[in-house]
C-alpha cells in the first residue's frame, strides 16, 4: 500500500500552504480572537477556491474528490490556525450528510456547503430533544 501524495495531493498542499500564508496570517487570528474581525473574507476565499466541497460527491454539488484532498487542506489550515467553521463543517456536517443523509437532504444541504454555507450538526434523542444533562443518544 502506497502511503505517499501523488503530485496533484503535493501540488494541493503546495498551493494551500501558500494561500494560506497570505490570507491568514496571525494578524487576522488576533482580529479574530479580539473580536474585530469574523473571518469571513478568509471564508470567502476559501469557497472561491472550491474547498468546502472537495470530499462532497459531484452529484450533491462538490468537487467529487477523497477525505485525503481534505486533509491536506485541514492540515494546512491547521497551520494557521484558521478561525473559520471550515472543519467543522467540512467533517462533521457535510460528511454526516454524505453518509447518513437521504436524496433530499443531500441536495439540500451538500450544495449549499460546497457553495460557502456553513453547517452545524445537531443530535436529538428518540424524541427529538436534546438534553445533555441526560443525553438519549449512546454510543
Amino acid at each position: 500500500m502506497d502511503f505517499e501524495l501523488d503530485d496533484d495531493q503535493r501540488g494541493l498542499q503546495e498551493a494551500a500552504a501558500e494561500i494560506l500564508a497570505k490570507e491568514c496570517p496571525p494578524a487576522l487570528i488576533r482580529a479574530v480572537t479580539d473580536g474585530e474581525d469574523d473571518g469571513g473574507d478568509l471564508w470567502r476565499t476559501l469557497t472561491s477556491l472550491d474547498w468546502p466541497g472537495l470530499a462532497i460527491p459531484v452529484d450533491d454539488g462538490g468537487v467529487g474528490l477523497s477525505a485525503i484532498e481534505l486533509a491536506i487542506v485541514l492540515e494546512q489550515l491547521g497551520y494557521v490556525a484558521d478561525p473559520t467553521s471550515f472543519l467543522a463543517t467540512t467533517t462533521q456536517f457535510a460528511s454526516v450528510v454524505t453518509a447518513c443523509g437521504d436524496a433530499e437532504q443531500r441536495s439540500r444541504f451538500l450544495g449549499a456547503v460546497a457553495q460557502g454555507t456553513v453547517g452545524t450538526l445537531v443530535l436529538a434523542g428518540p424524541d427529538g430533544v436534546w438534553d445533555p444533562a441526560a443525553p438519549a443518544v449512546t454510543a
